[in-house]
């Protein structure tokens, strides 16, 4: 949940994140992050990377000249977290974009 509000933020107050984006970003990036069933039974790590990549979204259309430097960079990461199309959140993401 935690993980979500800056997302919230800034889809609803974004004056509130002015300032404090670089050090966001940095934070969503190294939680994008799918981890083994078998080292995640409860899905903790899903959730915290499905939050990640939500909130990582609403900070690029709120901030889109702040996080242009960041863009390459998290391609790359999601690109990783989507090329696995066995995991939770590949589906949870896909949902969305459909």
């Amino acid at each position: 949940m935690a993980l979500a509000s800056g997302g919230e933020f800034a889809k609803y107050c974004p004056a509130i994140l002015q300032g404090k984006i670089d050090q966001l970003v940095q934070h969503y990036m190294n939680n994008l992050y799918v981890a083994p069933p078998e080292n995640d039974p409860e899905g903790l790590f899903d959730a915290c990377c499905n939050n990640s990549a939500w909130a990582i979204g609403e900070l690029a259309l709120a901030y889109a000249t702040e996080f242009g430097s960041f863009a390459p960079h998290f391609v790359s990461r999601i690109t990783e977290v989507l090329s696995d199309g066995n995991n939770k959140v590949f589906w949870e993401i896909k949902g969305i974009v459909n």
